[in-house]
């Protein structure tokens, strides 16, 4: 048997030959097709594993690391084929309020196509996104969150070829201080921001203003050169146009605020406005068209000293070109309940001194003309204006025209101000001022100076007058100051100030030389007395005042004085105040090395000086010096 049971294995044998034989390098070759295939299916699912990773948070942390807040987003959908999508992405403020609520954000390329082009954005959509904001009296908590992107420079989009479109958006704003609270529905946004700087940026905006009392609606396109060296804020703007229908003010508080704290602005705004750039020799423009329109303005704050302004329309127009700081206005019109104005002309804006500003408005070619209906100003601002207790004006006006013109190589200025029928009841009484008081100027200017053909204020008990040339200019005054206190008083509450005398003045201004000047004036009054508050009265019998300047016209601008004073006599007492020493520039800051010689008796001077002095703890101190004779 053993030979049977062997035999089928040797004829096996010897009738299949050994087959080949195995080598460890095919296993090697299996084993690199297995994770070729292992690691293809990771990267292809890579997308999808980041965005259900820890990788996701970190991502959506690092996004939202300059802002000051927390931010957190509900999911995220990647592939490398697919448009990448973010869905409820919120971002709360300090105070843990939601401040950003985004259902879907998603872009219309692929993450593979970012990847390889990352300046070809392209579309971006944010769907339906609620937006929560809240003004404290400070700042909002959009400015608290957002505050490094705000201030941050240059441009996030720079160089980056994107198109952001906001659809079905809801803006609302709440005003701590007042609880009051505005909305904007179905609110859409496009803008358009190309990689090539030569094309123009272009954004369009348009919403349903929602208001319990009128139904509102804001529309807005623009378009903008996104190359642009220049700090005028103008230049980069190629076309404007933005239509208001309804617009609450008081959705501009915290604007408002900003100017001017405590402000309280409401009303109803229609508003049209239409810019286009305009082209230049030397810098471009902008053409400017503009018609507003607000129902029921109110206005109130400090600057109004409690008074709280009402008006049941404003009406304005008009039109003008805007080139650099230069803005020239062909019309505008502004029309209100209490009074009109009518402006043409061309202004410089130019951030600059009030000094350097006036000089710069005395330059420039403009008319002017307004009217005030004093009733109506009356019984709007009575604080304001510092009208007595129970007084109502029932009649009276105040027109002013002013022009400025070229007039050969020089400038030429006429002007005309008047207040004339004026009248009320003041607690059952009536007063009334007969006589206007009229104000009017005549002048020029030309290569050789100043000319003033006539300056002339006159009023019942008031009349000033000055004319000249550009060697001399010459004027008086003469005025009854118990008298204007008295009729003033009528009407206006003047606290307790107390003022009179009877006086005459007169001044006079020469050039000496090329490039020399004297100046002098002198006042005398009688029967002065001056008491302000709970000072002490000061009144002299006789007191007389006189001041004398000299100097001359330095390189530039400056003016130099060389000498001046001032010299006060009260009765038998004298006092001087000299310049010591030379100043550099008159209109400079200092110093001012001034020397006093003031009476012996120094309890009688203080006494005169207190009323002169503002409000406060004053003390004056010093030693008194009697000139040698």
């Amino acid at each position: 048997m053993a030979t049977v049971t062997q035999r089928p294995v040797r004829e096996a044998t010897q009738d299949h030959p050994p087959g080949p034989e195995r080598r460890p390098g095919g296993w090697r070759w299996r084993r690199s097709i297995v994770a070729a295939g292992v690691l293809t299916v990771a990267i292809v699912f890579l997308p999808a594993i980041a965005a259900r990773s820890p990788l996701a948070r970190w991502l959506v942390a690092k996004a939202a690391a300059d802002l000051d807040g927390t931010a957190s987003v509900a999911s995220l959908r990647l592939g490398w084929l697919s448009a990448p999508v973010v869905d409820g992405i919120e971002i709360r403020d300090r105070q843990d309020r939601p401040l950003v609520q985004v259902k879907r954000v998603r872009t219309e390329r692929s993450l593979l196509g970012l990847l390889l082009n990352p300046k070809r954005v392209g579309r971006i959509v944010v769907e339906r996104p609620v937006v929560h904001v809240v003004y404290d009296g400070v700042e909002t908590n959009l400015e608290e969150v957002f505050s490094e992107w705000i201030h941050g420079e240059g441009s996030a989009f720079q160089g980056i070829d994107v198109e952001l479109e906001v659809a079905g958006a809801t803006l609302a704003l709440t005003d701590a201080r007042s609880n009051e609270s505005w909305q904007v529905d179905s609110f859409d946004l496009k803008a358009v921001l190309p990689a090539s700087t030569a094309s123009p940026a272009t954004l369009k905006v348009q919403g349903q203003i929602a208001d319990q009392r009128r139904a509102g609606r804001i529309d807005i396109g623009a378009s903008w050169r996104q190359a642009v060296e220049s700090d005028d804020p103008l230049a980069a703007l190629e076309s404007l146009e933005m239509r208001l229908e309804g617009a609450p003010l008081g959705i501009l508080a915290p604007l408002v605020a900003k100017a001017a704290p405590e402000t309280e602005l409401g009303g109803c705004l229609d508003a049209q406005v239409q810019c286009k750039a305009t082209s230049g020799a030397d810098q471009s423009g902008m053409a400017i068209e503009a018609s507003v329109a607000v129902d029921g303005l109110v206005l109130a704050g400090p600057a109004l000293r409690g008074d709280r302004l009402a008006l049941d329309r404003v009406v304005s127009t008009g039109r003008a070109n805007w080139r650099g700081s230069l803005v020239k206005i062909d019309l505008l019109r502004v029309e209100t309940g209490l009074g009109n104005l009518l402006v043409s002309g061309g202004f410089d804006l130019a951030d600059q001194s009030p000094a350097a500003a006036a000089r710069s408005l005395a330059e420039q070619t403009y008319h002017v003309e307004g009217s005030v209906d004093l009733p109506a100003l009356a019984a709007s601002l009575p604080r304001t204006l510092r009208l007595q207790e129970g007084t109502r004006i029932e009649s009276g006006s105040a027109t002013v025209v002013f022009g400025s013109r070229r007039q050969g190589e020089g400038m030429r200025w006429d002007g005309r101000f008047e207040l004339s029928r004026l009248s009320g009841v003041r607690q059952g009484r009536r007063v009334s001022w007969p006589e206007p008081i009229l104000a009017t100027l005549a002048a020029s200017k030309d290569g050789a100076g100043l000319s003033i053909e006539r300056l002339e204020c006159r009023a019942r008990h008031f009349r000033f007058d000055a004319s000249g040339t550009p060697q001399k200019l010459a004027g008086s005054a003469d005025f009854h100051l118990a008298a204007l206190a008295e009729e003033a008083s009528q009407l206006i509450d003047l606290g307790r100030l107390k003022i009179a005398g009877d006086g005459h003045g007169r001044f006079e201004w020469r050039r000496e030389g090329a490039s020399g000047y004297s100046a002098e004036a002198a006042f005398q009054m009688k029967q002065f007395v001056l008491a302000s508050g709970d000072q002490p009265e000061w009144s002299e019998p006789e007191l007389s005042l006189a001041i004398n300047a000299r100097g001359r016209r330095a390189e530039g601008e400056r003016i130099e004085l060389e000498s001046a004073g001032v010299e006060v006599r009260a009765g038998d007492d004298q006092a001087i105040a000299s310049l010591a020493a030379p100043v550099a520039d008159l209109r400079g800051k200092g110093p001012w090395p001034i020397e006093f010689r003031v009476p012996a008796i120094w309890p009688a001077g203080r006494a005169r000086a207190r009323p002169l002095l503002p409000p406060g703890d004053w003390r004056l101190a010093g030693r008194s010096r009697r000139r040698a004779s």
